[in-house]
C-alpha cells in the first residue's frame, strides 16, 4: 500500500495538502462544487503527477475518474496525460472525481511510506464580469481500510458522498473577460454574427457547441485564417431573457488545454420610446418676454431609437418650437414658446414624436401657452372689513373688501342676485376664492371689489384667498382666520364718523335728527362670526327668525353698557350682515360713540346722536 496526504485549500481550483485522513492506492479524490450560477463551465486535466516535499516529481498518480457510480465507484479512469475535458455543472453543482494510482514507472513498493502532494488545478470560465464569492467546494476522501495494509490484495473499494456539513471551502473566482455578449431587440437585423481571433490555430474537429441550443453556431474559418471562429446567433422566436450559451475547442498551441468560449444573448423586449407626456405649461404676460424654455428627455427602452419631431397649433400660429428635429436618442428636447403678436388667451399645440421601430410610437405631448392680461394684484394687508376697514385676518360671514390692481371690470359691477335666490358668487366676470371656495360677490371694480367670506373656513387657522377675473387668476395670499372681527358700518362708508344707524322711527340718525334718550337705534355691522343655525353663504336673511350669532355681542355707548333689545342677521341682506336693535341711554350729544365687541374683540368706534 502507498499512503499519501491530499486537502483542499481556499486557492483558486486546486488540490493541496492539508487533508484530514491518509490515502491508499485506489482512493478517490471527490471535490464537489456547489452553488454555481449560470453559465459557469469547468475544466479538468486528465491526470495530475504527485509531488514530493522537495517539488520533484512523485511516485503516484491522480487520474481522473468518468462514467462513475451514484456511490461513486467503478467507472473508467482518463489516460495518463490526456487532454482536459469538461467537468458536467447541473443545478449549480459539479463533482469531480480522481482515482490515486501509482506512477509509471512505479508499480509499488510494499510497506514504503510516501508523503506526496497533489495539486490539481480546476479552471473555471465564468462569463460575467464579477466573482463567484457564493460558490463552494467540499472534499471527499474514499474510505481505507486499517487491515489492508497486511493484506496481500488491494482492499475493495468502499466510497460514499462527502460529507456536505463539513471540509467547506470557498471558491473565489476572478471573471473571464474572454467572452462574446449578443443583444437581441426585435428589428434587429439577423442573423447576429461575430468573429474571435485565437493564437493558434484551431484543431480540426475540435471545435463544438457544448451549450445553447439551436440559436447558437460556431465553426472555424478556413485556412489561413482557421485561427479565428465565426460565432452565429439566431434568435428568432426566443422570449424575453438571458440565454447562456458555450463553445469548446482545442488550439494547435496547447491541444491538451480544453477551451471555453462562453456565450451570452440577451433577447430583449421590442423598443419603446421614454418620454414624459404629461403637459408642457408656459405662461406670460402681455408684452413680457418669452417664458423659460422648458426641456423633456427623450430616449429608446431596450435600444436607441431613431425619431422625429413635429409640432402643432390649434389657434395662434406658429409660436411652438422644438429642437432638435430628428436625430438618435438619447436627447434633450428643448421646447420654446414665442407670444410674439399674441393676444391674451389661452393657446394649445402638440409635439409628436415618432420612431418607427417603437411599439409605442407615437408619442405626443400636450402644450398649453397662457398670455395672461395683466393679473390681479394684492396683499394680506389690503384684505379689509368692508366696514371698518381695519386689516389682520378674515372671520366667518365677514363681508370684506380687498385693494389691489386689476380686481375687476373697468366700469364697477353690483351684486347680483342668482336664479335661487341667492347673490351670486361672480360679478362683473371677478370672483374671489377661499381655499378654492367661490365668495358671494357684493361688488367689483379694476381696483377695489368686495365679497363675503364663505362661512366654511371656520376653524382654519389660515387660508388662501385669490381674486379670478375674467378666468384669470391672482397670486394666492395667506390671510389668518377669526373667530369673529365686527365692523360697524359708518355713514358715509368710511369706517369711522357718524354710523349708519336708523333711528326707532326708522329715520337716518344724524345730528339734525338725534334719537331721543332711551328710545331703540339700529345698528348694521359685519363680522360677527358663525350663526345658529350655520351660515348659509349667499342667502338673504330671512324677515322672520333670521339666524343668530354663536357669540354673544356687547354694546357700549358712550362707554356704558347697553341694553341689547335684538341682534341676528339683517333682514333682506346677505348672510353676514347683522342687525343689532340697542337702547339708547341717556347721554346727550351729536357724537356720542358706539363700540360693540363679539368674543371680546371690539369693533371699530362710530357716532350716534341723542337728544338733550
Amino acid at each position: 500500500s502507498y499512503f499519501t496526504e491530499s486537502g483542499f485549500t481556499p486557492e483558486f481550483g486546486s488540490v493541496a495538502p492539508g487533508a484530514p485522513g491518509a490515502a491508499t492506492t485506489g482512493t478517490r479524490l471527490i471535490a464537489q462544487f456547489h452553488d454555481l450560477p449560470p453559465g459557469v463551465f469547468l475544466t479538468a486535466p486528465a491526470s495530475v503527477r504527485s509531488q514530493l516535499p522537495d517539488g520533484s516529481p512523485g511516485q503516484l498518480e491522480a487520474r481522473r475518474v468518468i462514467g462513475f457510480a451514484g456511490d461513486l465507484s467503478g467507472g473508467e479512469l482518463l489516460d495518463s496525460g490526456g487532454p482536459w475535458e469538461l467537468a458536467p455543472v447541473e443545478n449549480g453543482r459539479a463533482l469531480l472525481v480522481y482515482e490515486v494510482v501509482p506512477a509509471a514507472p512505479y508499480q509499488g513498493v510494499n510497506g514504503a511510506l510516501v508523503n506526496d502532494t497533489f495539486r490539481i488545478p480546476v479552471n473555471v470560465v465564468y462569463p460575467q464580469p464579477a466573482s463567484i464569492g457564493g460558490a463552494r467546494v467540499v472534499l471527499g476522501l474514499g474510505p481505507w481500510d486499517a487491515t489492508a495494509e497486511m493484506s496481500a490484495t488491494a482492499p475493495t473499494p468502499r466510497f460514499s458522498p462527502p460529507d456536505p456539513a463539513g471540509s467547506f471551502f470557498p471558491v473565489i473566482v476572478g471573471p473571464s473577460l474572454d467572452y462574446l455578449t449578443f443583444r437581441f431587440t426585435p428589428s434587429d437585423e439577423t442573423p447576429l454574427v461575430e468573429r474571435k481571433k485565437f493564437d493558434s490555430a484551431v484543431v480540426a474537429g475540435s471545435l463544438s457547441v457544448i451549450e445553447g441550443g439551436d440559436w447558437l453556431s460556431a465553426a472555424a474559418l478556413a485556412p489561413p485564417e482557421n485561427d479565428t471562429v465565426g460565432f452565429t446567433v439566431r434568435p428568432e422566436g426566443l422570449a424575453d431573457g438571458r440565454y447562456h450559451g458555450a463553445v469548446a475547442l482545442r488550439l494547435a498551441s496547447d491541444p491538451n488545454l480544453l477551451v471555453i468560449v462562453p456565450v451570452i444573448l440577451d433577447v430583449n423586449p421590442p423598443p419603446e420610446i421614454m418620454l414624459d407626456t404629461s403637459p408642457v405649461q408656459f405662461r406670460t404676460g402681455v408684452g413680457d418676454p418669452a417664458p423659460p424654455a422648458q426641456e423633456r428627455f427623450l430616449n429608446g427602452r431596450n435600444k436607441w431609437l431613431d425619431y422625429t419631431v413635429t409640432v402643432e397649433t390649434t389657434s395662434g400660429g406658429n409660436w411652438l418650437r422644438v429642437t432638435p428635429t430628428a436625430g438618435s436618442t438619447p436627447v434633450y428636447l428643448r421646447i420654446e414658446a414665442d407670444p410674439s403678436g399674441l393676444a391674451p388667451g389661452r393657446y394649445e399645440g402638440s409635439i409628436t414624436v415618432t420612431a418607427e421601430t417603437a411599439v409605442n410610437s407615437p408619442q405626443v405631448i400636450p402644450v398649453l401657452f397662457e398670455v395672461t392680461p395683466p393679473l390681479p394684484t394684492f396683499s394680506a394687508t389690503a384684505v379689509v372689513n368692508a366696514a371698518s376697514y381695519r386689516d389682520g385676518g378674515v372671520a366667518p360671514g365677514e363681508m370684506v373688501t380687498i385693494f389691489g390692481e386689476n380686481l375687476g371690470p373697468e366700469e364697477p359691477a353690483g351684486i347680483v342676485i342668482g336664479a335661487d335666490g341667492k347673490v351670486s358668487t361672480v360679478t362683473g366676470g371677478t370672483r374671489v376664492l377661499f381655499d378654492g371656495v367661490p365668495a358671494p360677490m357684493i361688488a367689483a371694480s379694476k381696483r377695489q371689489t368686495t365679497c363675503v367670506v364663505p362661512f366654511a373656513v371656520r376653524g382654519r387657522e389660515r387660508v388662501m384667498v385669490q381674486v379670478e377675473v375674467d378666468g384669470w387668476k391672482s397670486a394666492p395670499v395667506s390671510v389668518p382666520v377669526l373667530e369673529t372681527k365686527p365692523g360697524v358700518f359708518s355713514a358715509d362708508s368710511s369706517g369711522q364718523g357718524q354710523g349708519a344707524i336708523l333711528n326707532q322711527d326708522g329715520t337716518l340718525n344724524t345730528p339734525e335728527n338725534p334719537a331721543p334718550a332711551g328710545s331703540v337705534v339700529t345698528l348694521f355691522l359685519t363680522g360677527a362670526g358663525e350663526t345658529i343655525p350655520p351660515g348659509i353663504d349667499g342667502l338673504l336673511n330671512p324677515a322672520g327668525d333670521p339666524p343668530v350669532p354663536l357669540a354673544s355681542p356687547l354694546v357700549r355707548i358712550g362707554g356704558v353698557e347697553s341694553q341689547i333689545e335684538f341682534v341676528g342677521g339683517a333682514p333682506g341682506l346677505v348672510a353676514g350682515v347683522t342687525q343689532i336693535n340697542v337702547r339708547v341711554p341717556g347721554t346727550p350729544g351729536d357724537r356720542v360713540p358706539v363700540q360693540v365687541l363679539f368674543s371680546w374683540r371690539s369693533s371699530n368706534i362710530v357716532y350716534v346722536s341723542v337728544a338733550p
